[in-house]
């Protein structure tokens, strides 16, 4: 995954639970899963 196709993908993650810039995520590189507060808010995969 590119660095634009990333940013891309986490802007749609964010936007879909209405998260903005400054809502930090965490992104479980082997899986491609995205948690912000211990829940997962999709899947960068799947982006």
């Amino acid at each position: 995954m590119s660095r634009a196709q990333l940013r891309n993908a986490m802007h749609r993650l964010k936007d879909a639970v209405c998260l903005g810039g400054a809502d930090d995520v965490l992104i479980h590189i082997p899986t491609g899963e995205v948690f912000f507060n211990g829940e997962s808010i999709g899947n960068l995969h799947d982006e």
